[in-house]
């Protein structure tokens, strides 16, 4: 606490001049005495000027010159004042930015004309009717489908699965043809004399018979007996063949 020497009023820490004589406070345990002489106060202007006994002179406070009302009773109606503005200012933007966003449909809609009379006399306009759309038909029907075509499977010949063959009296040579089944194979016997040269060829339609797998023509030295000669059918029809066959 402080307190004014003169007039012996106390106030808080926060003062540093007596409010009632602008007197110097000082804390509230020291005693200040002065002389008998009455303090002159010179007013210069709008500044109050205490002159203390001795001449020395010191400035009044504002506080103690206006005695006005403190800074708190008039900063709170000002800050409303402010928000009250912003609050009015935001809410106008608010209602402008919505009204701006809207927007109006017009009725564009001009093939229909009213068909009552008009109200001179005239003849009303003639109604516009919308042509319709034909929406095309679309088969979903789906194909029928396909009938497989099967193939039959070919009619097989029926042939002994070995021939033997004969030569005429005095002849070196001799033909033979028939028939091979698919995949099949037949054999022809010849009887000799070992140690003769024996050449067999065959001709077939589109090559498909052979002989002995190996080609069309085939050549070897007989042994006494008989000598085979196998013919096989590579493709899958019957083939038709000619054998020539000659030992020497």
């Amino acid at each position: 606490m402080k307190k004014c020497p003169a007039c012996n009023q106390q106030f808080s820490d926060e003062y540093a001049f007596c409010l009632n004589d602008g007197t110097n406070l000082v804390p509230a345990g020291i005693t200040i005495s002065y002389d008998q002489e009455q303090q002159t106060v010179v007013r210069s202007g709008e500044q109050n000027t205490v002159v203390r006994p001795g001449g020395t002179a010191a400035a009044t406070p504002p506080s103690a010159r206006s005695g006005g009302i403190p800074f708190y009773m008039w900063l709170f109606p000002l800050l409303g004042l402010i928000i009250g503005i912003g609050l009015i200012g935001g809410y106008v933007i608010l209602s402008k930015v919505l009204s701006s966003g809207t927007t109006t449909v017009a009725n564009t809609n001009t093939n229909t004309f009213p068909t009552s009379p008009t109200p001179f006399g005239g003849t009303p306009p003639s109604t516009i009717s919308p042509t319709p759309v034909v929406t095309p038909m679309i088969d979903r029907t789906p194909p029928p489908a396909p009938t497989p075509q099967t193939t039959p499977p070919p009619q097989l010949a029926t042939y002994p699965s070995t021939t033997r063959l004969k030569f005429a009296r005095g002849a070196v040579a001799t033909s033979f043809s028939g028939d091979v089944n698919p995949g099949g194979s037949r054999a022809v016997v010849l009887a000799c004399r070992a140690g003769q040269s024996l050449s067999a060829s065959v001709t077939s339609t589109g090559g498909c018979i052979s002989i002995r797998g190996g080609g069309s023509s085939y050549r070897t030295y007989t042994s006494g007996g008989d000598n085979y000669i196998t013919l096989t059918n590579s493709c899958s029809n019957v083939s038709h063949f000619n054998l020539s066959v000659s030992v020497l």
